[in-house]
């Protein structure tokens, strides 16, 4: 895409009064939408109003808040300036955005130096003042981008202030690429409390893995809740240099700082990698309510038994043990039932069962079809058993219930929900977010009824659902 500099000024070269402003601001909304794709554009219909901003733009929070801001755009810093706007208009943390880059001015009548500049934009604590050019640099893509340069992107528009022309647009991603500008005290001055806490965390993660041996992880204190930006800006570049000897502890500090719901949303960038040391450390923290049991097989649909780990396949975050992976997800979208899996024998299925705290079985065989429930029984298995021996049939489990944990809370509480294991669809379903460590058990120990159990201790280190 043509920058928004040289855009800008080839419609001015074509100026025609009466589509001037429809151009600007399809130009600026189409750079927009591309820096920031998750942003709510809102184009007011003003143009170059004095007091209404040409778009609204707004971010939805974790949590449901909304952050919003104004934009305001300028034919130069001159007309921002003489109107001494920052001070002005302090509503809506307006960005104020020169088509102009320039900042020097001396004619009859009116003169402005860059100190004017400068000094207008200390006028307001949240308002940002800055030009094509500098959007230009902030927004231009980069394949060997560091997470510091993407923060400083990501942060921009929702927490840019102050003045930001091109040669701090350039310091800042300077910054990010070679640590070349001391980078604490320029994101100090030119963002926001929030982006500003946002972006340091995002420094001190990136310390961390460059240099683990280096870095004192006790004194460093990562802490806080990362937003989706926030982990799309660091973990792929992490999971991507495999050169970076971070540990376990790395990985699981990492985790706490997000839920498994908000790295789903980034499937498309972790497609490809290894995502095992981020699962393996954070296995019995993370949730979903579903879980799927599938083949392990390649992009081109050949056996992939040699691929094993967590990984990124169709969508969903994979776990592959075998011949068999274990996909989970908390959406019903992404994951349904596929009838045509083998519905297993009870006499077969019995003795793994023992492992779980089974709270109903459902079963059929050629004469009747019968359900045992926990309210109903004191000991499901037992009672099960008992008539399965009393009545002769061959007896096939079609769904058993089973309570699987969810995470510990800050006191070390653990709740236990029901899920349903369906195996002629081959899929588990909880009311509430379990253990993605007891979800992957239990797929693999009960609906891979027919797999090797061994592969159920590889999940993880926790125990078993039932403990």
């Amino acid at each position: 895409m043509t920058q928004l500099a040289t855009a800008l000024r080839e419609v001015r070269a074509q100026y025609v009064r009466e589509d001037y402003a429809e151009h600007v601001k399809q130009l600026f909304r189409m750079h927009l939408e591309e820096l920031e794709p998750g942003a709510q554009i809102e184009d007011t219909l003003y143009f170059n109003h004095s007091a209404i901003p040409d778009f609204k733009l707004s971010w939805r929070r974790r949590g449901g808040s909304i952050l919003s801001r104004d934009v305001f755009l300028r034919s130069s810093y001159a007309s921002i300036v003489a109107a001494d706007e920052p001070a002005r208009i302090r509503r809506g943390d307006p960005i104020f955005l020169s088509i102009s880059d320039t900042q020097v001015v001396d004619e009859p009548g009116f003169a402005m130096t860059n100190e004017d500049v400068a000094r207008v934009a200390r006028n307001s604590t949240y308002a940002m003042l800055t030009d094509a050019h500098a959007f230009d640099e902030i927004a231009s893509a980069d394949m060997d981008d560091t997470p510091i340069s993407s923060s400083v992107r990501s942060n921009f528009m929702r927490g840019g202030r102050g003045l930001v022309d091109e040669p701090v647009a350039e310091r800042l991603i300077s910054a990010g690429v070679d640590g070349a500008v001391p980078l604490t005290t320029l994101i100090r001055e030119s963002f926001s409390e929030d982006a500003v806490a946002r972006m340091e965390r995002t420094a001190q993660l990136v310390e961390w893995a460059l240099d683990p041996d280096r870095v004192d992880a006790e004194a460093l204190m990562v802490r806080g809740a990362m937003s989706t930006e926030e982990i799309r800006n660091v973990l792929p570049w992490v999971l991507r240099r495999g050169t970076l000897s971070v540990d376990s502890r790395f990985w699981s500090d990492l985790g706490s700082l997000f839920e498994f719901e908000q790295l789903e949303e980034l499937t498309t960038e972790l497609q490809g990698l290894d995502l095992s040391p981020l699962f393996e450390a954070n296995i019995d923290r993370w949730t979903a309510r579903r879980a799927y049991l599938g083949l392990n097989v390649s992009a081109t649909g050949d056996p992939a038994e040699a691929q094993s780990g967590w990984r990124v396949d169709g969508g969903t975050f994979g776990l592959a043990r075998g011949s068999v992976l274990v996909r989970v997800s908390n959406s019903g979208y992404r994951l349904k039932a596929r009838p045509g899996s083998v519905v297993p024998r009870w006499t077969g299925l019995a003795s793994r069962l023992s492992d779980y705290s089974v709270r109903s079985v459902s079963i059929s065989g050629v004469e009747r079809a019968v359900r045992v429930d926990a309210r109903e029984s004191s000991d499901v298995l037992n009672d099960v058993a008992r008539l399965t021996e009393s009545v002769s049939d061959r007896y096939f489990v079609d769904r058993v219930e089973v309570a699987l944990r969810d995470a510990a809370d800050e006191d070390g509480h653990v709740e236990r929900h029901n899920a349903d294991v369906d195996f002629a669809g081959g899929l588990i379903v909880a009311p509430a977010p379990v253990r993605l460590s007891d979800l992957a058990r239990t797929a693999l120990g009960l609906l891979g009824h027919e797999q090797d159990p061994n592969h159920v201790e590889e999940v993880d280190q926790g125990g078993s659902p039932r403990s």
